[in-house]
């Protein structure tokens, strides 16, 4: 089978920091422009907070933080726009969003397309999160990311565990304020 017979994998280009990465089309639900996150307290530290998407309260990742990224690009409008991905994990579909600060395209890539670096376990604190290495004439380097990897399921489970005891938390305020009379209620 020659080059141009191999299968093709769509991936969706983006920029972190003034760099270029690529995560594969079928993890994509939808990119949005980011818009009011709230914090999480508790939650691991790049965990920038939750988000509402589509009544659906969405665990978001500050990619900068989970991939140890530092600025190449002082130009650039940090963390403009949240992607939601969908991953499957071994109790079923989870969806979360990774703000990042540009999208760029989708292009197609062969699997001959994304190199593996032996040596990037040792030298990258993201390696954990990388798939491989997507030479482009533009782009230069392209680091395609495993989403999957971008956060764990413990770390799904700590968040559920904090979002349940800060609605259980609700509920015992706002049972306290109607005791009392009082209007203030925890959302």
């Amino acid at each position: 089978m020659n080059v141009s017979q191999q299968a093709k994998d769509s991936y969706m280009s983006f920029i972190v920091g003034g760099r270029y990465y690529a995560v594969c089309v079928v993890n994509v639900l939808e990119v949005v422009e980011t818009s009011d996150i709230s914090p999480l307290p508790g939650a691991p530290d790049y965990v920038e907070g939750i988000m509402n998407f589509r009544n659906e309260v969405l665990p978001v990742i500050n990619t900068r933080k989970r991939l140890k990224i530092t600025d190449l690009d002082n130009n650039n409008k940090p963390n403009k726009y949240s992607v939601v991905f969908e991953t499957e994990t071994s109790s079923g579909l989870k969806h979360f969003c990774a703000l990042v600060d540009k999208v760029i395209n989708v292009e197609e890539y062969t699997k001959n397309d994304i190199k593996i670096v032996d040596d990037l376990q040792n030298t990258a604190a993201a390696a954990p999160y990388i798939k491989g290495v997507i030479t482009n004439k533009e782009k230069g380097f392209v680091y395609v990311i495993l989403a999957e990897k971008i956060i764990s399921p413990n770390d799904l489970e700590t968040i559920k565990n904090i979002m349940g005891s800060e609605n259980n938390q609700s509920e015992i305020a706002t049972e306290n304020n109607s005791e009392n009379g009082g209007g203030f209620e925890f959302f």
